[in-house]
C-alpha cells in the first residue's frame, strides 16, 4: 500500500492552521470552561499524535526531505497549540501557565542579546 504523504500532511496543516485561528479566542475567553479547554486540548493531542504516527512511518519509505521538513514544522506547531490549550486550562484552574525553554528570550526586552 502507497501511502500519500503529501496530502496527509496537507490534512494535517489544514488543521492545524483551522484551530491556530481559534485559538487566540480560546486563550482569551472568560467564559470557557474547564471542560472545554480540555476537550480542545485533547483534540490537539489527537491531531499531534496522528501527525507524529505519519513522522515514524514517512521513513520507511523514500520521501522528498522538504515534505519531511514540513512535517516536522507541523510537529512544531501542534506542539505550540497543545502548550496553549494546556495552559488555558492550568490558568483555569488557577495555575501558572507553563513555559518553554528559551521562552525568556522571546519578549521585547533583550535578554538573549549577550
Amino acid at each position: 500500500m502507497v501511502t500519500d504523504w503529501r496530502a496527509a500532511i496537507v490534512d494535517s496543516a489544514d488543521m492545524a492552521r483551522q484551530i491556530a485561528s481559534e485559538i487566540p479566542a480560546v486563550v482569551g475567553s472568560t467564559s470557557i470552561t474547564v471542560d472545554q479547554a480540555a476537550l480542545l486540548y485533547e483534540g490537539i493531542e489527537r491531531c499531534a499524535r496522528a501527525l507524529d504516527r505519519i513522522l515514524e512511518d514517512m521513513p520507511q519509505d523514500e520521501v522528498d526531505p522538504a515534505l519531511g521538513e514540513a512535517a516536522e514544522t507541523l510537529a512544531d506547531l501542534w506542539a505550540v497549540l497543545s502548550v496553549a490549550a494546556a495552559n488555558k486550562i492550568r490558568t483555569l484552574r488557577g495555575l501558572k501557565p507553563m513555559t518553554s525553554p528559551g521562552d525568556e528570550y522571546r519578549g521585547d526586552d533583550d535578554a538573549g542579546d549577550a
